[in-house]
Order: structure tokens, then C-alpha cells, then sequence
């Protein structure tokens, strides 16, 4: 079992720059949306790399979904990928690892926290989940 760690604390700038750099990336203008609409769920923080989930900008599909990476299953409550913010820039996790935004050792503490905080997925027999794609 993963044992609990301390979620990672992002300052108001930090979180307030991760929104912006979303809305920029994957929000349409004409949706009116700002800053204020969303929030930012963050994992793990490799240097200036921040693994997190925008949440409130989209709705996803509730459904148990799964994202493999290096042979570590990371179990979402939804479609929604986690991402990894760093150099303005948005990468999903195997992304991120091929482009050496992350090491194989950054990925195995971010799995063992995000499993941590989410031990109820990982509690269920999800091997039927939806994967996610790239």
C-alpha cells in the first residue's frame, strides 16, 4: 500500500500562471472563461516541472480511466489526464519522461503519491478502465 505523503502547496502565482498557460493552451477565447473559473490540483513538483489536474475549464466523462506509463497504472475518476506543466508548456506523463521533463525516478514518486491520495481507486478492480490517449 502507498503510504500518504504531504500534497505539494503551489504558491498563488505558481497556480494563477498554470491557469493562464491552459486557458491560453486549450480554451477557446469565445468561452469567456478566466483564471477565476478553474483550479489547480498539483501531485508532485520535479523542479520546475508540476505535476497537475486543471479542473473546472471542461467536463469529463465519469468514468474510471487509465493512463500506463512505463508499466505504472495511474488510475483517473475520469477522462481527464493529469499533465505536466514546465517551460510554459503542457506534457502528458510519457511525454514529459521521453522529453527528459521528468526522470523514471520522478515518475515512480509521482505514482506512489498520486496512488497515496487516491488509494479508493486502486482499492477496486479497475481492470476493465478506459484508457486514455495520448
Amino acid at each position: 500500500m502507498s503510504e500518504k505523503k504531504e500534497k505539494p502547496v503551489l504558491t498563488e502565482e505558481q497556480e494563477a500562471g498554470i491557469k493562464r498557460a491552459f486557458l491560453n493552451r486549450f480554451v477557446d477565447e469565445s468561452e469567456g472563461l478566466t483564471t477565476e473559473d478553474g483550479s489547480v490540483r498539483c501531485y508532485g513538483i520535479f523542479g520546475q516541472a508540476y505535476a497537475v489536474f486543471v479542473d473546472g475549464f471542461f467536463g469529463y466523462a465519469d468514468v474510471i480511466a487509465v493512463e500506463t506509463v512505463r508499466g505504472l497504472r495511474f488510475l483517473y475518476p475520469s477522462m481527464q489526464p493529469m499533465y505536466i506543466y514546465a517551460d510554459s508548456q503542457f506534457f502528458r506523463l510519457r511525454e514529459a519522461l521521453d522529453g527528459g521533463v521528468l526522470t523514471e525516478d520522478d515518475l515512480q514518486t509521482l505514482y506512489e503519491t498520486y496512488k497515496g491520495w487516491n488509494q479508493a481507486l486502486y482499492e477496486e478492480d479497475n481492470q476493465n478502465a478506459m484508457e486514455l490517449k495520448d
